[in-house]
């Protein structure tokens, strides 16, 4: 971490201590036809509503994947603020650390990131109508995540489930510390030992 001592302490506070930042990954899903474009758009467009019905009051962000070409073009991105500088999610994390209140995707590891980063994720997989075999896979490529992780229904409100919540002021090194002390360092990928 010595390297990258010099980040600037990014906060997108209103002055009430809340962490004001929800980011949303996108998906390359004019690439990868794993649903058809239609129905991807469609059930993307729901999720991005759920997000705006339980943030209100929080800066919501698009991230395009690199990999996009005009996907964000089809989406109802009204009261989002695009980020297209393709920064790697982990800089990303490391320089808006204590601004970020949760972080959504459809698949990408990108939540499973900011879960291991002491960061709230979240994956919507289960609310598309995928097969049962890419859903098992999304699954696996997870790994062993909490149960809230997993947005399985767009009704209720993610749970956050962070042991250091947004608003007490964390840094990165805290929440590095409380991960090491919860679980032995591994994988958790299917298939994949951990390391004990």
């Amino acid at each position: 971490m010595a390297e990258l001592r010099d980040l600037p302490q990014v906060s997108d506070r209103n002055g009430d201590g809340i962490s004001r930042q929800v980011i949303f990954f996108g998906t390359p899903f004019l690439l990868i036809h794993n649903v058809s474009p239609d129905v991807y758009v469609e059930q993307l467009n729901r999720c991005l509503d759920y997000l705006r019905r339980n943030f209100t009051g929080h800066t919501l962000i698009y991230r395009p994947h690199p990999n996009e070409t005009n996907e964000a073009d089809q989406l109802k991105l009204d009261g989002f603020r695009m980020e297209n500088d393709r920064e790697a999610a982990e800089l990303y994390f490391l320089r808006n650390y204590q601004a970020i209140a949760a972080v959504f995707s459809v698949s990408s590891t990108v939540s499973r990131t900011a879960l291991n980063n002491g960061i709230n994720g979240y994956a919507m997989y289960p609310v598309f109508p995928f097969t049962m075999q890419q859903a098992e896979f999304f699954a696996g490529v997870m790994g062993d995540v909490p149960v809230e992780f997993t947005i399985r229904d767009l009704n209720p409100p993610p749970i956050p489930y962070q042991p250091i919540v947004a608003e007490s002021g964390r840094s990165f090194a805290e929440a590095m510390k409380i991960a090491a002390e919860i679980q032995s360092v591994g994988t958790y990928l299917r298939g994949v030992p951990n390391i004990q």
